[in-house]
């Protein structure tokens, strides 16, 4: 029964007795405040913002370093305006860097098929 009278004397909001240790005044710390919660709850809600990704613009196409730069200035930029989460922009930064890797070597490849079409080109035109 000594249990009983250290609860707080309102209700929840089913009707049922607020299970909570009551203050000197009777009240739950929350009851007595009811400000707290919402300012509380407000908190958390500012903390756990949901993004809207309606306003997400496309990404470009990411077939050169050129292309994954203006991306990644998307990315910052849709971040920085909330439109895009963090975990997604992180998650994307680990492709983005995959990709820069990448690059390098696919670019070094191609530019030396052309070098060696134009050595086969002017050996041709040497040898005519």
């Amino acid at each position: 029964m000594t249990n009983q009278l250290n609860r707080c004397k309102a209700k929840n909001k089913r009707g049922e007795p607020c299970q909570a240790s009551a203050t000197d005044n009777g009240f739950c710390y929350f009851h007595a405040n009811p400000g707290v919660a919402a300012e509380l709850g407000r908190r958390g809600g500012r903390r756990n913002r949901h993004v809207d990704r309606t306003q997400l613009l496309p990404l470009p196409s990411l077939g050169s370093t050129g292309d994954v730069k203006n991306a990644l200035e998307q990315t910052i930029a849709d971040l920085r305006q909330e439109r895009l989460p963090a975990r997604m922009a992180t998650g994307l930064s680990s492709l983005f860097n995959t990709l820069l890797r990448v690059f390098p070597s696919a670019e070094a490849e191609e530019e030396l098929k052309l070098l060696k079409e134009r050595i086969k080109a002017l050996e041709l035109a040497k040898a005519k």
